[in-house]
């Protein structure tokens, strides 16, 4: 609202699919909405709205970054899911266990050229037991260090690595579909909140239950006006986040295992050997 008012011209670069915590504001209805509010802006009068189709994080990853906006976003179950091509320039694997994708990235972090480096990430998944790196410790991405633990979307969003490991956790699931558990994620009372309808609600408490932090974070998910959809959609969006770090390759561990197995046999990405 500030930079709109102030200035004759006000450009806001953004990525929804960057959009990981409920109090990120980067969609595009929330800003003409402000525009169109509290400045008197008319969208294709005042407020335009411009696609930049060329990225340059990945540059031989374009296929892989299709495939990859099809796996988690496309919501038609009737159609096959797209496949890598054989042509396919971008190294991307599946690997075995964390240990193995930990031994690899340290390898490549040692190989590093152009002074980037290579890390493992992973997602917010309950089951996660590795150690991990919080905020405060020194930064993630240039201590030598903490090649030897596992960051997330706080310690690498907005960064470039060489390599990434990502270690999908258990919220991001597949059941004959791909299927997000917004009860496995580690939520805290800053990144998940939401208003709920009475449906979620019900739905919520039923994944919940026999779980002490239920009520708790039943009572901070009222707090925003999101909806459970919302919170999936954060999910996913951490995941296409994690997934493209690297600017030359990604290396995957999946604890689920159904989740590896449609990776390798669907999605065509091919396990290390």
């Amino acid at each position: 609202k500030y930079f709109i008012k102030k200035t004759k011209i006000a450009v806001f670069f953004l990525d929804e699919k960057q959009h990981v915590h409920v109090n990120d504001f980067v969609k595009i209805d929330n800003i003409t909405r402000i525009a169109e509010k509290s400045c008197n802006l008319k969208l294709d009068e005042s407020i335009f709205v411009h696609s930049l189709t060329l990225q340059e994080r990945c540059p031989s990853a374009e296929y892989y970054l299709e495939v990859l906006k099809d796996f988690l976003y496309d919501k038609s179950s009737s159609k096959k899911p797209t496949r890598l091509s054989k042509n396919n320039k971008y190294e991307i694997k599946l690997v075995d266990n964390k240990d193995d994708l930990l031994r690899i990235i340290k390898d490549k972090n040692d190989e590093k050229q152009n002074n980037r480096t290579s890390r493992v990430v992973s997602g917010k998944g309950l089951k996660a037991k590795w150690e991990c790196y919080f905020k405060g410790e020194k930064i993630h991405a240039t201590d030598e260090e903490s090649v030897n633990k596992v960051g997330n979307i706080d310690t690498c969003q907005g960064l470039d690595f060489e390599y990434i490991g990502v270690i999908i956790e258990s919220d991001l699931v597949y059941n004959k579909k791909l299927d997000i558990k917004v009860e496995n994620h580690q939520h805290d009372d800053n990144n998940i909140s939401a208003k709920l309808t009475r449906n979620e609600k019900k739905e919520l408490k039923n994944m919940y239950y026999g779980n002490r932090r239920n009520k708790t974070f039943i009572r901070y998910l009222r707090a925003h006006n999101q909806s459970l959809d919302d919170i999936k959609e954060i999910i996913k969006n951490t995941y296409y986040v994690l997934l493209t770090r690297g600017a030359k390759g990604c290396y995957i561990y999946c604890c689920d295992p159904e989740l590896r197995k449609f990776l390798m046999n669907d999605i065509g990405i091919q396990p290390l050997k």
